[in-house]
């Protein structure tokens, strides 16, 4: 399989999204990647999703040591459709904050957040997974009916977190918020735990 390659239907929407993921390094040097794989990939550590879901592909995270010598733990993120991850984030408290696009209607994690329920077509969506256990602790999807994917990911001072992303459809601007309205692009902050959507735009 091409893995680290994303070219399922839709998510693969604009030029370059065959290549997106991200690379970040936690507070111990930790090197972290995420991505997506199209089959069997290695799983270690206490995986949050051990098996692979199925569909063209499945989003991937890997935490490999600072010397890049030992995978420490690795995860599919993904349901029985396509799925990506684009960004990858550390909350304040070390948390792993993960953003990306699905088109799995049965994507795990997503239950307990400000949207839990997948929307049809294709979903952004933000995962917040605790840095010592790594199991899900947060999750939101984030769409409209139409396309919609979630590409980038920053957190504040007071743990909110920002999410840039892409929409087909409608989404409502936060009253009194700049914006132009049936726009191609969002840029939205969640509370800390993802269960409430602070604005969007």
């Amino acid at each position: 399989a091409t893995d680290g390659l994303n070219y399922a239907n839709e998510l693969f929407y604009n030029y370059g999204d065959a290549f997106r993921g991200e690379v970040n390094v936690d507070s111990n040097n930790n090197i972290f990647i995420g991505s997506c794989v199209r089959g069997n990939a290695d799983i270690a550590g206490g995986s949050t999703q051990p098996n692979y879901g199925g569909g063209d592909s499945d989003g991937y995270v890997a935490k490999l040591n600072p010397s890049l010598s030992m995978l420490l733990w690795s995860s599919y993120f993904g349901g029985s459709g396509a799925d990506a991850i684009y960004a990858l984030e550390f909350a304040n408290d070390g948390d792993l904050l993960l953003a990306g696009g699905t088109q799995s209607q049965n994507f795990p994690f997503c239950s307990n957040g400000q949207d839990p329920n997948w929307n049809g077509a294709t979903d952004g969506f933000i995962l917040r997974i605790d840095a010592n256990t790594f199991t899900p602790v947060a999750g939101t999807f984030i769409g409209t009916g139409e396309y919609d994917q979630a590409y980038f990911l920053q957190t504040d001072l007071n743990d909110n977190v920002y999410c840039f992303g892409q929409t087909a459809g409608t989404m409502t601007i936060t009253l009194g918020l700049y914006g132009q309205a049936n726009s191609g692009q969002f840029i939205r902050q969640y509370n800390p735990t993802l269960s409430t959507l602070n604005w969007n735009t």
